[in-house]
């Protein structure tokens, strides 16, 4: 936009801004003042269309007063008389006065006479019924103060408001006293409102003033003059405007909204008188812009538009030594003046511009070497790359053919090519490494910190261990920049040219800057890797590594820390290792940790800490002051090892080499018991046979002998399943099926006040155990748990296929990994605390009160499940109840579970001979003795060796079985067994002893198709098991089945 425009544009929109401006003060003035005139107007025309009404009202009270002083009525009223009504109040006279009604009412509010028309139609029509119902003494209209007093004013009935005027009836002479009063009545219906209207000459409206669906401007006007506006006015739209006021009753109640509605002539004129002045100032304006814009076209824009266009041409031109010629003495003039002082300045600038180009883009391709090697550098942490950037971008900048970087190892033996940029003719460095020779020659060569340039690098004898490389690449001159770090050389950024050149001052200093740019990433980039190993072998480390501040707050943990303490790095940060703290130390251990390390000393000992769950564990910590280089401590590393796995094992081992060494115990003691046992039992059965009268008091201790043996026998074998020297009678279980045919005895064992529930798994696996034995086992841990909920409560027994894995391992001394069944029984009992836990399974060890228990029934569970390869563990805490989980080993195949033998119950004879080997006298004396007793014919020998020598002695004896002890002096029974089958391989053998099926198996006889009779027997155990085993077929290996 030229300026010829700007000025027409401004000076238009300055003309039209006042105009505007102009024609808002003239709206808010002059309109305002024809508002408030015209308002007023509105006002006066509503105040006599009120006049109006109530003129008509004074007219109608001139009328009554005329009606009700007058002799006639004062008489009509006493009498009624018929004439008075033909000759007065005929339907005519109603019309001729433009009344709607007249009532003759007396002073008890009885009507006396009334009648009623309608004005439009000239025809009579019924009194209205709400008005006669107001016609009782005291109503307003009844009411009078004195003989001269009147009632006027509007009523509200359903027909249309009503005009009404009541006064007393008098005398002619207006004397009383009255005889009733005279009430007339005129509708403000539409006729009369059209009466007014022409009386007044206005447009009137009525509406009433509790009418809920008023036009919106009436309801508007209700609200003003509900607030006490006696008048309300406000336009309706361009052309009416509208007044309103209140219409009361007789009672003084708003009943009507009378709205005047007038042409807004007043509002009209106002516009007009504003359009004639802005009208007029408009064409004094368009003149006065007019005159304006022309003298300044000629004195002022004529002579801009010419300097604008010669500032133009020497612009395009671009010849600053043109000048602008000046021919006045004004603001102009001087403008032009000072454009030829900067054409001069500009023609110095110029010159110095150019001059200044060739030094900013000589710096400018500095900057961006420097910066290329510089965004190298932050944005990779990997030295060849940084390298193989500064080695490219030096040779693009100095236009060289060969830029390598060497490195040293820390040895300074050897030099290796880390990196090397060729141009496209050069061949490839074959070149890796250079030998030193155990000297960098760098080192002597360079000065700390300062490069080497080299004229000719093929005859300087300082370069001789380079000459290989520096034949191959057709070196000439060479500039070496050292790559200083930690204040030695660790290598150089090599310059190098083909053709002999010479480098700048200011060439050197640059590529100085990039090898020190370079070494300080090199510096960086060892320092993060050394970091980096660093934090991964802390943040990786298996022990628990915490460091704090000199006042022990947490400023970090590693993750080893927040695996075993449960404490996440979040939680643990800005804490204070008091944190873990467990109440298991005293003050005095932690006031000695502090002093260790207030002095500077090095603190080792065992902690036991608190886990985020509330559970204790146990560390070996190592807590060491950090000193910084001035030697003030200014943290503390702490790094722990968790050995609380470690020494629950011990516990574990330690207890379970208690528990073997008390089982091996246990274990001899009912071996010589068993033997001792036999002898009493077995004598007491036969003398009771001898003492048959149950009152013989031979008979009756006898009786006491025989139970006591029985109980000790009960102990004994009690010692045996502890000690895991049972023999078994193994055998695949279902302990689903086991546990469902045990539920009802379990349930009147525990009693009715224990509910007995069951959880058994659907797909659970087989085992292969004795079954008696874990029927003892679920048993004895029925009983338990019945001890243990003296007040009643919940057992549950449930069954489930468990894989027990490594970690398990792990925790659990002797558990092998792998599958097995589980089979636990819960209680809700008063539980156990960890000291009672510890001793659990020991032998004679018992909570009950004495006599109430032997302290052997979890004992013999332990040595049952251990016995049968299985594992036995106890959870409880006090007042928890208890759990005990018994793992057996699963088969992995199906197979269908031997069923039960049924076992013969009477005492059986026999003829047969039978070799009897036993080393204890009494025993083989006593079980002899039954044998014989019972038709058998028995020969004795007192180990092995001399059953041999019988043999020997008479080799044509016969004998159909060998009962044979399995642990004797001199032979043992497995031995005789072996030398016997060779000559004799139809015989027949029953073992018997004191011991386990593991004393038979490392003695060669525990397997499946071999018999035995454990000790203490019974006379009817003997003689069942000898009869089994004389009955029994043989099996292919010439051993009887069983």
């Amino acid at each position: 936009m030229s300026l010829h425009q700007k000025t027409i544009v401004i000076i238009g929109l300055t003309f039209l801004g006042l105009m505007a401006l102009l024609f808002t003060i003239s709206r808010l003035i002059v309109l305002a003042g024809f508002n408030e005139l015209e308002e007023k107007s509105t006002a006066q025309n509503v105040t006599r269309a009120t006049n109006a009404i109530y003129d008509e009202l004074v007219g109608l009270n001139s009328t009554a007063h005329d009606w009700a002083s007058w002799d006639d009525t004062y008489t009509f009223v006493d009498d009624a008389n018929e004439a008075y009504i033909e000759n007065n109040l005929t339907a005519s006279a109603l019309l001729a006065l433009r009344l709607n009604l007249m009532l003759f009412v007396d002073p008890s509010g009885q009507l006396v006479f009334g009648k009623a028309v309608d004005l439009l139609n000239q025809q009579e029509i019924p009194l209205p019924s709400e008005l006669l119902a107001r016609l009782s003494p005291g109503n307003t209209l009844l009411h009078h103060s004195d003989l001269n007093s009147s009632v006027s004013g509007i009523i509200l009935l359903p027909e249309a408001p009503l005009l009404v005027v009541s006064r007393p009836i008098l005398t002619s002479n207006d004397e009383g006293p009255s005889r009733g009063t005279l009430i007339l009545g005129r509708y403000l219906d539409n006729r009369e409102i059209q009466h007014l209207a022409e009386l007044v000459h206005l447009s009137l409206h009525l509406d009433r003033f509790d009418d809920p669906h008023l036009p919106t401007h009436t309801q508007s006007a209700r609200t003003a003059l509900a607030a006490g506006a006696p008048v309300f006015v406000q336009p309706l739209d361009s052309q009416t405007i509208a007044g309103y006021s209140v219409l009361t009753d007789i009672e003084g109640e708003p009943i009507l909204v009378l709205q005047v509605e007038a042409p807004r002539e007043i509002y009209q004129q106002g516009q007009g008188s504003v359009a004639y002045l802005m009208g007029s100032l408009l064409a004094v304006g368009l003149v006065f812009g007019t005159t304006t814009l022309l003298l300044l076209e000629k004195q002022v824009l004529s002579r801009l538009t010419g300097l604008s266009q010669r500032v133009k041409q020497i612009g395009v031109s671009g010849d600053l030594t043109v000048r602008i010629p000046v021919t006045e003495q004004d603001e102009l003039s001087h403008l032009a003046q000072t454009i030829n002082s900067m054409l001069s300045s500009l023609e110095k600038s110029e010159q110095a511009r150019k001059q200044a180009e060739v030094e900013i883009s000589r710096r400018n391709r500095e900057l961006v070497l420097l910066n290329q090697v510089i965004a190298a550098a932050a944005i990779s942490s990997d030295a060849k790359t940084i390298l193989e950037t500064a080695c490219r971008e030096l040779a693009l900048f100095f236009d060289l053919p060969v830029t390598t970087a060497l490195l040293c190892d820390a040895q300074k033996n050897v030099v290796e090519v880390a990196v090397e940029y060729l141009a496209e003719e050069q061949p490839a460095t074959a070149v890796k490494t250079i030998l030193m020779n155990g000297s960098f020659p760098f080192q002597s060569l360079l000065t700390p910190g300062e490069p080497l340039f080299i004229a000719d690098a093929r005859s300087d004898p300082r370069l001789a261990l380079l000459q290989e490389w520096i034949t191959q690449q057709r070196i000439i001159s060479l500039l070496i920049l050292p790559l200083i770090v930690e204040g030695k050389v660790a290598g150089c950024l090599n310059l190098a040219a083909v053709k002999a050149r010479d480098f700048l001052t200011d060439d050197i200093g640059l590529a100085k800057r990039v090898a020190d740019q370079v070494a300080v990433t090199l510096a960086r980039v060892r320092l993060v890797q050394a970091q980096q190993r660093l934090s991964a072998a802390i943040e990786q480390s298996a022990e628990s590594i915490i460091i704090t501040d000199t006042v022990g707050t947490i400023i970090y943990v590693n993750p080893a820390f927040e695996r075993i303490s449960g404490y996440s790095r979040a939680e643990a940060l800005g804490q204070t290792p008091r944190l873990l703290k467990s109440g298991q130390l005293s003050e005095s251990f932690y006031q000695h940790l502090w002093q260790t390390l207030s002095v500077g000393q090095v603190w080792r000992g065992r902690i036991i800490n608190k886990k985020k769950d509330g559970s204790l564990y146990t560390v070996d910590k190592i807590i060491t002051p950090v000193r910084d280089e001035r030697g003030l401590i200014v943290n503390y590393v702490a790094v722990g090892d968790d050995v609380t796995g470690k020494l629950h094992l011990e516990d574990q081992l330690r207890q379970a080499q208690k528990m073997e060494g008390i089982g091996r115990l246990a274990g001899g003691i009912a071996h010589d018991f068993n033997n001792l046992l036999t002898v009493i039992n077995g004598y007491s059965e036969i003398l009771l046979h001898r003492h048959p009268d149950f009152s013989d008091p031979v008979r009756q201790g006898l009786e006491q002998i025989k139970q006591a043996g029985q109980r000790a026998a009960t102990l004994t074998a009690q010692l045996l399943a502890f000690s895991r020297k049972q023999v078994l009678q193994p055998q695949i279980l279902d302990l689903n099926h086991l546990v469902a045919n045990m539920e009802k005895m379990l349930g009147r064992l525990i009693g009715e006040d224990i509910n007995l529930k069951t959880v058994l798994a659907s797909d659970l696996g087989q085992v292969k155990a004795d079954p008696s034995q874990i029927e003892q086992v679920l048993v004895n841990l029925a009983v338990n748990a019945r001890d243990a909920m003296p007040g009643g409560g919940m057992l549950t027994i449930e069954t489930a296929n468990v894989t027990l894995d490594l970690d398990y391992v792990h925790h659990h001394v002797e558990v092998t990994p792998g599958e097995y069944v589980m089979i636990a029984v819960t209680d809700t009992g008063i539980g156990m605390s960890a000291e009672v836990k510890a001793h659990l399974f020991e032998p004679f060890f018992t909570t009950k009160e004495v006599g109430k228990g032997t302290g052997l029934g979890l004992a013999t569970c332990f040595g049952i499940v251990k016995q049968n390869r299985g594992h036995i563990w106890a959870y409880s805490e006090p007042g928890q109840g208890t759990t005990l989980k018994i793992y057996l080993p699963r088969l992995r195949a199906e197979i269908k579970p031997v069923s039960e033998e049924t076992r013969p119950k009477n005492l059986p004879q026999g003829t047969e001979k039978i070799l009897l080997v036993e080393d204890a006298p009494a025993v083989r004396e006593l079980t002899a003795r039954i044998l014989r007793q019972h038709g058998y014919t028995v020969l004795e020998a007192a180990d092995g060796a001399s059953a041999l020598r019988l043999i020997q002695a008479q080799p044509d004896i016969q004998f159909q079985l060998l009962l044979t002890d399995v642990v004797m002096p001199e032979m043992g029974g497995q031995v005789l067994v072996d030398r016997l089958m060779v000559e004799r391989p139809g015989l027949k053998v029953l073992f018997m002893s004191g011991y386990t099926d593991t004393t038979l198996a490392k003695r060669g006889i525990g397997l499946p198709n071999l018999t035995f009779l454990q000790k203490p027997f019974t006379p009817a155990a003997l003689l069942g098991k000898v009869r089994e085993v004389l009955d029994a077929p043989l099996s292919k290996n010439g051993h009887t089945g069983h």
